[in-house]
């Protein structure tokens, strides 16, 4: 049984209905929006068994600002819906992503709940990449196509280190695992080439 499991919290509830809905026809990594949402919320609740339903809802909710209707107030809802908690951690954590097309991509350090969140958000990103390039049966090739993410290999490093003692240790182990891993196929890829 997970959190995402009946009876759930109404908040969570809630959430995962409005994920649902907004989620619908969206991908993230090649996959339903939604299956990512809930990797992301299962992920928080691995390793952070007491999070709040607020949390859970966040996680849930936190690709909200690329999924939610266009035409709606989407900070004035989601503080009206699920409290204003809920709608900082949705909004920090896409100000993050967004920050992502920058020179110089921002690590907020300042909130430990929202740096928990997005070590969760990546862990499970990458550990999808890592599945795909392992299913591709070249994972030197797949992540050396990926030049984007390799780019910013260096940022989720830092950011890794930056959850160390501050996020649960499992979490940031995960995420330090994943990027190991790439690590590793792109030294693969630049051999070959």
């Amino acid at each position: 049984m997970t959190v995402l499991s009946p009876p759930r919290h109404p908040l969570v509830d809630a959430a995962l209905t409005e994920a649902r809905a907004w989620c619908a026809g969206h991908l993230i990594e090649e996959r339903p929006a939604l299956r990512h949402a809930a990797a992301v919320a299962y992920e928080v609740v691995q390793h952070t068994p007491d999070a709040s339903p607020e949390v859970v809802a966040a996680a849930l909710l936190h690709d909200a600002p690329e999924c939610a209707p266009d035409d709606l107030d989407l900070s004035n809802y989601l503080t009206e819906t699920y409290g204003g908690r809920v709608a900082q951690l949705v909004i920090d954590l896409h100000a993050e992503h967004q920050s992502l097309d920058t020179p110089n991509p921002r690590i907020s350090t300042g909130d430990v709940t929202l740096l928990m969140l997005s070590t969760a958000d990546q862990a499970v990103a990458f550990r999808s990449n890592l599945h795909r390039a392992h299913t591709s049966g070249d994972m030197a090739g797949f992540f050396g196509a990926k030049t984007g993410m390799i780019c910013l290999l260096g940022y989720f490093r830092r950011y890794q280190q930056a959850g160390v003692g501050v996020v649960p240790a499992t979490l940031s182990a995960d995420l330090a695992s994943s990027l190991d891993q790439i690590d590793a196929a792109m030294a693969a890829f630049r051999t070959r080439t």
